[in-house]
């Protein structure tokens, strides 16, 4: 008799709305990045980190092209996004030590801009891509504080 063993799964915006607090040892799946997060029995979910090379099952990194400003969420942690139009990046909502990466992909800049109480920091002040295929990657620090880094301009 074969036993199959099935571990807890969900996507990540739903992982992120209802934020559980997964036990100690016990794994949580976004079905829809293949991410996974290891509970500790007492950090909740949005504060937890990715685990595995790379953030998930294999190495690759999950790829968005993103055409709209918006704000990132704790469900971009990990990824690389990279922009078809000009948009605007609000940075909030990622747990310490989470990050984002970015590539300016289209002839347009990626702006960031840091959101409501959050704070926001960059060498020279830059918060704009430099130009077309520049990287940028966005890393919460602490609590509400936030470094962009990367081939930033004016």
């Amino acid at each position: 008799m074969a036993v199959q063993i099935q571990l807890r799964n969900d996507t990540a915006a739903n992982w992120t709305s209802a934020n559980p607090t997964l036990a100690v040892g016990e794994l949580g799946v976004e079905t829809d990045t293949d991410l996974f997060k290891l509970g500790d029995g007492s950090t909740a979910w949005t504060a937890l980190g990715y685990g595995g090379v790379a953030g998930g099952f294999d190495s690759a990194q999950p790829i968005e092209t993103v055409a709209t400003s918006r704000a990132l969420t704790s469900a971009d942690a990990g990824k690389l996004i990279l922009n078809s139009a000009a948009i605007t990046i609000t940075v909030e909502g990622l747990a310490v030590g989470q990050q984002v990466d970015f590539l300016q992909n289209a002839a347009t800049q990626i702006t960031f801009a840091a959101g409501a109480g959050m704070t926001l920091n960059s060498k020279g002040g830059n918060l704009l891509t430099a130009e077309q295929y520049s990287p940028a990657g966005v890393k919460c620090v602490a609590t509400n504080t936030y470094v962009l880094v990367g081939d930033l301009g004016a």
